[in-house]
């Protein structure tokens, strides 16, 4: 009777090592290699197209895709099948004409902040109206003032705070790092890392924070590599994510970086290699890499500007700044062609031929990056299980071996 209960407990153990790898290895299932899909825009001043598209941000509300046209001083709104029927033009400022770099929402969707290079200034518009209700910091060299300019900007989870980083040639002032409230706009802090000439920013290309608001990572565009940091500005471990060069995990001017909609995931853009890297945040580790380089051909790009993804997190719209037009891919497996490939069937947009064509690409099957390791441990519990059952059952026959000596 014993030793059937030991075999029932052996049996339990092996089956929760099952499920529990399994539920694991589900957990750290890596993306698809991302699909090109469509392409909107061209180069131009007409609504729909753009003279250096840059920062890309999605309303919460409708999932129209907004979009900094840097050179023409505004901001395109798009459907995500690329039809771009509304703009909002952005007022001159003390320089001279806006030129929007980066761009995002507030949790709902009412507020839009605007980092204006130029002007050296962060704009926050009634997405509504699309007016501008305030502004934060503005050009000086006094705390929470910009004697650089402002390239990217990223809130905290709570949104009660606005990360932005400036970049300039005075590494005495320049290529910091502010932090101001959203309420008011009132300044916090700022941070600059290292001693002037070493281990500062060298043209910092975009910022973000992690979803538990632990580490702050700066695209550091000219250094060719992502910083990390705590929001105390104190080097995270590790404190640097790929090097300088084009292999994978390699960077070449890092432009843009966004944390991936179900948090798992860091998107770095790469505009000297064209491509945008997928890094694990679990661990920092290159996950994977995408984009062909090309100008003038269809889904290549050409100088990554900015990105965005779809509400549902099933696309990714690239701004290419070097082509003046928006590049779609798809991140997850082409869904029922009823649905278009990702919810934009609540679109009242056209997006053209290529849109309806191309929405039923199949992407790579889903990879399990860790799989080799996932095997191992596994191997590793099932003998550590087989050990304690040996051990429990030499003991248990023992034992009856003692008892029938006495019968």
């Amino acid at each position: 009777m014993k030793t059937i209960k030991l075999k029932v407990l052996f049996i339990t153990l092996l089956a929760s090592t099952f499920l529990v790898l399994g539920l694991s290895i589900k957990a750290f299932t890596l993306y698809n290699t991302p699909e090109f899909v469509y392409s909107f825009g061209d180069y131009g001043s007409n609504t729909g197209q753009f003279y250096v598209p840059a920062g890309m941000a999605t309303n919460p509300t409708d999932g129209n895709i907004y979009i900094t046209d840097r050179n023409n001083h505004r901001i395109e709104i798009c459907s995500p099948l690329g039809s771009c029927t509304q703009e909002i033009s952005l007022p001159d400022g003390a320089n001279g004409p806006s030129y929007p770099v980066d761009i995002l929402f507030n949790s709902d969707g009412t507020k839009m902040f605007v980092s204006d290079f130029i002007n050296q200034i962060i704009l926050v518009l009634n997405t509504s109206s699309g007016t501008v209700s305030s502004t934060i910091s503005g050009p000086g060299n006094n705390p929470g003032e910009m004697s650089g300019y402002p390239m990217g900007i990223a809130l905290n989870s709570d949104g009660s705070k606005l990360f932005v980083h400036e970049t300039g040639p005075d590494p005495t002032y320049e290529n910091r790092v502010h932090i101001f409230n959203t309420s008011d706009g009132s300044f916090v802090s700022s941070w600059l890392t290292g001693s002037v000439g070493s281990g500062q920013f060298v043209n910092p290309g975009g910022i973000t924070l992690s979803p538990d608001d632990t580490k702050v990572f700066v695209a550091d565009s000219n250094n060719n590599y992502v910083r990390v940091f705590n929001q105390l500005g104190n080097p995270s471990s590790p404190s640097q994510i790929g090097t300088s060069g084009a292999a994978d995990g390699q960077f070449n001017q890092v432009t843009g970086i966004k944390v991936s909609p179900d948090g798992s995931s860091l998107f770095v853009g790469d505009s000297g290699n064209s491509q945008i890297h997928i890094i694990k945040l679990s661990d920092l580790s290159q996950q994977e890499q995408f984009g062909t380089p090309g100008y003038n051909v269809e889904g290549a790009l050409s100088n990554v500007g900015g990105f965005t993804f779809s509400l549902d997190g099933a696309k990714i719209f690239v701004s290419d700044s070097g082509n003046d037009r928006i590049t779609v891919y798809n991140l997850s497996p082409a869904q029922d062609s009823n649905n278009n490939g990702g919810g934009s069937n609540n679109n009242n947009g056209s997006g053209g031929s290529s849109a309806s064509s191309n929405d039923n690409i199949t992407p790579k099957p889903p990879r399990t990056g860790a799989s080799i390791g996932f095997g191992l441990l596994f191997i590793s519990v099932v003998i550590l299980v087989l050990l304690v059952y040996q051990q429990v059952e030499t003991k248990h026959l023992n034992k009856e071996r003692e008892n029938n000596k006495f019968h």
